[in-house]
């Protein structure tokens, strides 16, 4: 790989890194933390359900096809009011009607997402985002200090 591609990736990881950085900054690093959370305190994970109040559907505005649908109701367990957005198809009740749902709250702050019957312990699929918020947050500061030592060698060899 010649080093003007290395210049290149390393460059725009930092890019991605800093954006990251500044979404954690302004966001209270919420990710970083529910990263935390799932791995270091499973107690924060809640199984629970959704017992709908009401419901509305958003449109595509492109297709003008209904595929999502945002329901709007009362945790269960501790009658928290929240909503959770999801096509209608696959959304996971129980025999009473109500929505399957893993809750999470860790730190003042809460999540609801969707479950499904068999569910021990809510999926990896739910970390996807948080990891590579990690990922870029902390490859921020060494792809910009690989990025500014390769400018600084292509600029001694174009001057030689």
């Amino acid at each position: 790989m010649s080093k003007q591609t290395r210049k290149k990736i390393s460059l725009i990881i930092a890019i991605l890194g800093f954006l990251f950085l500044t979404e954690g900054m302004i966001k209270n690093f919420e990710k970083i933390k529910f990263l935390y959370a799932y791995y270091y305190e499973p107690t924060s994970f809640m199984k629970d359900e959704l017992i709908i109040k009401s419901f509305h559907e958003e449109i595509n505005e492109d297709t003008g096809v209904t595929s999502i649908y945002v329901y709007i109701g009362n945790l269960k367990k501790d009658k928290v009011k929240t909503q959770i957005t999801a096509n209608k198809n696959s959304i996971e009740r129980n025999k009473n009607g109500n929505i399957l749902v893993w809750r999470y709250k860790f730190k003042n702050k809460s999540r609801t997402f969707q479950r499904t019957p068999k569910e021990e312990f809510p999926p990896l699929k739910f970390t996807y985002s948080s990891w590579l918020a990690t990922l870029f947050t902390i490859l921020f500061l060494p792809a910009l200090i690989y990025y500014s030592f390769l400018k600084r060698k292509i600029k001694k060899l174009k001057n030689d």
